[in-house]
């Protein structure tokens, strides 16, 4: 016995002769080593005895007694805990997500082949959950990639809090969970809201509490598919559909659901056409002061689909944001637009000014992004001071002081901002105050019911309020009657658009109505 195996084990000599190499393994394993036949590059596990595991690769020949019988082993030993430890942290990383430590999508593709085997035998049912966070993106670039790295990491524990072990985050805010042993679509559905439940609770984040939601689309084993790919497709489809139906709930597969799914993806194919083949346009809706003064009006894009018509934003621009084409969109909306106000800053009486929505793709382009709204207001003639630049709360909060440079910049430039959807999103002072806005621009949701709604109408006076303090415009937008109109202006609002006065018009009706509306012959709202 070599002082090796004294320091390795952590065991005097005194206390290893005499006994087995079973008994510094760890309970349950098998030890193949007491044996005549010996053993040779057998590499196995044993405890020292402090509890700490450690690696050894054993190479031992059987010793007889003076009849040749059995009674021992003797060999050598080399250490290769290091080596097992490196070989264990390869496999956690390639098995593992770095950020939560839950299985990775090919771990969970191999024990959902595995469970599957076992339900098939069975004849058993399992279902796969596949899970989205409602609101991850909002908190991301609101907060910060760490507070979102945090509010992943918090998710996934109380994931666990419902089943242990069954859950693998495979990618960005998605989680999937097989659950195996379920008997029917019902257990699913109340393990669903279960999920949603515990979800639901407000979260603390480096001091904010943030409430993230989620959506959940369910597929069952074997109605819905017979291997993990065909059921984690089926589950995104019935995901999508819990999302197109608010948010916040859960939606099984159908059949009908891959038939959307195929159309989604023909979409997204002729979205990437329609840019080159020239399907897109501008309309303009005007900018109304007061009750009927027309100072300016919103770029607003349209795709003139060859089937469908005539689709408005909200038909492909959420679309274009999750196939990462809103970066392509907004540069081309921003070169139309500026050269449309640059011809009519030309010929348009009453020196209108012209507003233009901003992605965070774009602003995130820093100097680049400068520089070509400089190059394209010079190359089209125009003013800075014609172009007011709308960004969504969510977007200047993001990077705010990577953004508060690059809208300084464009100060420089006479371009001024407004805060799109004002309201809807993390207002707080302190970056209020921070960054070089000229208005705020309330959003329509706080519109739609302000003459009927004291809560509604709470709201747009105190923003009114707060933008009086600070020294800002506020404007409205979604105004659709008179009564609205007129609380309105009563609350401070200077300015608004909506179908009450009219909706976006192409390039020439709107020239129209301009020329109408200086000339005494426009509506009056």
């Amino acid at each position: 016995l070599s002082e090796r195996a004294e320091t390795l084990l952590g065991y005097a000599r005194a206390e290893l002769l005499g006994r087995r190499l079973a008994e510094f393994m760890p309970p349950g394993e098998a030890c193949f080593t007491d044996s005549e036949e010996g053993c040779r590059g057998f590499v196995h596990r044993f405890v020292t005895r402090a509890g700490a595991p450690i690696w050894q690769s054993v190479s031992a020949v059987p010793l007889k007694d003076a009849q040749g019988r059995f009674c021992g082993l003797r060999g050598t030993a080399a250490d290769v805990t290091a080596r097992k430890s490196a070989e264990t942290r390869i496999e956690h990383l390639t098995t593992r997500d770095a950020l939560t430590g839950l299985p990775n999508r090919a771990l969970a593709a191999e024990r959902a082949a595995q469970a599957i085997l076992g339900a098939a035998r069975g004849r058993a049912e399992l279902a796969l959950l596949a899970l989205d966070l409602d609101r991850f993106r909002l908190v991301n670039e609101a907060l910060g990639h760490q507070a979102g790295d945090a509010l992943l990491r918090a998710v996934a524990e109380r994931l666990q809090s419902v089943m242990r072990d069954e859950w693998a985050r495979t990618g960005g805010d998605e989680f999937v969970l097989l659950a195996p042993g379920l008997r029917s679509a019902e257990e699913a559905a109340a393990l669903a809201r279960r999920v949603l439940g515990v979800l639901a609770r407000p979260f603390i984040l480096d001091g904010h509490t943030v409430t993230a939601g989620a959506s959940i689309g369910i597929a069952l084993y074997p109605r819905d598919g017979r291997d993990f790919a065909e059921l984690a497709k089926n589950a995104e489809a019935a995901l999508q559909h819990a999302k197109e139906r608010g948010r916040g709930t859960f939606s099984f597969y159908t059949p009908q659901l891959s038939a959307r799914a195929g159309e989604r993806l023909r979409v997204e194919g002729e979205l990437r056409g329609a840019l080159a083949r020239g399907e897109l346009a501008l309309h303009w809706q005007p900018v109304v002061r007061g009750r009927g003064s027309v100072i300016g009006a919103e770029a607003l894009v349209r795709w003139r689909h060859p089937a469908r018509g005539l689709l408005m934003p909200e038909d492909f621009v959420p679309l274009a944001e999750e196939c990462g084409l809103i970066g392509a969109l907004g540069e081309w909306t921003l070169e139309r637009a500026l050269s449309q106000a640059g011809a009519w800053q030309r010929t348009l009486p009453g020196k209108p000014w012209f507003a233009i929505n901003v992605s965070a793709p774009e602003l995130a382009q820093g100097d680049a992004f400068v520089d070509r709204l400089r190059t394209a207001l010079e190359a089209n003639g125009l003013e800075g001071s014609r172009i007011e630049l709308e960004v969504t709360e969510r977007v200047l909060v993001s990077h705010i002081d990577e953004n508060l440079e690059t809208m300084r910049r464009i100060g420089e430039l006479g371009v001024r901002f407004s805060i799109d959807d004002f309201g809807t999103g993390y207002s707080s002072l302190a970056y209020l105050r921070r960054l070089p806005v000229d208005k705020l621009k309330i959003d329509r949701a706080f519109v739609r019911a302000i003459d009927t709604d004291p809560a509604d109408e709470a709201i747009v006076r105190t923003i009114a309020a707060l933008a009086s303090t600070l020294g800002l415009a506020v404007a409205a937008e979604g105004v659709e009657s008179k009564p609205q109109l007129d609380r309105l202006l009563a609350l401070g609002c200077e300015h608004w658009q909506g179908h009450h006065f009219s909706p976006p018009l192409a390039p020439v009706e709107f020239e129209a109505l301009l020329k109408r509306a200086n000339s005494g012959q426009g509506r009056a709202a």
